[in-house]
């Protein structure tokens, strides 16, 4: 994931977190769907699209941002991340089940990428070996194997990040939420490691 879908995913919650800390749960709540809806007009003036994930990031946002207004209670904005995992734990299932595994499914996009960063030769010296390396059928399985790990990483980050919008202090919860990237730097590793 790159820095700007870090920062999509995670800007309307960290202005949520501070704003609450200094004006109290209902600003925050503003302060995080505003920030969303910023996000969604700068994403389109700099690339003339929306991205998916920021659609969805933000719908969410606005929506359990809005019922947590309307209930004053936010534990209701704090279910997000619980909304995300539990989408991305179906999605994963799914491709891992009934289609090909979702790493495998967009080895294509992740080639084309790289291929762009080098602007556009897919012989150029630093990424030439990174693109050999994802053909080779070790590497593949592995893809294979992260794909179907991940259904387990989410669907706990989601009972874990239920259990901390019910009964965490809104840093644990934030702290939680960012639980899921070292969760799956690991799942790397240790796939990996299984490599050689």
């Amino acid at each position: 994931m790159n820095a700007q879908l870090f920062l999509y995913g995670f800007a309307p919650l960290l202005v949520y977190i501070l704003i609450d800390y200094w004006k109290g749960f209902r600003a925050g709540v503003i302060a995080a769907i505003v920030t969303s809806l910023m996000i969604c007009v700068v994403d389109y003036v700099y690339l003339g699209e929306l991205d998916y994930f920021v659609i969805g990031e933000t719908a969410l946002i606005v929506l359990l941002g809005y019922v947590s207004l309307k209930m004053n209670q936010d534990r209701y904005f704090k279910f997000q991340p619980v909304v995300v995992a539990a989408i991305f734990t179906v999605i994963f299932a799914y491709f891992q089940l009934f289609d090909k595994p979702l790493f495998l499914r967009y080895l294509p996009r992740m080639e084309q990428l790289m291929v762009a960063t080098a602007g556009g030769n897919p012989e150029a010296p630093e990424i030439a070996p990174m693109l050999e390396m994802l053909h080779q059928p070790a590497i593949i399985e592995m893809f294979g194997k992260l794909s179907g790990a991940c259904i387990g990483l989410f669907f706990l980050h989601g009972l874990i990040m239920a259990y901390a919008a019910l009964r965490l202090s809104t840093g644990a919860w934030f702290a939680w939420r960012l639980a899921i990237y070292p969760g799956l730097l690991l799942l790397v590793i240790y796939y990996r490691a299984t490599l050689a």
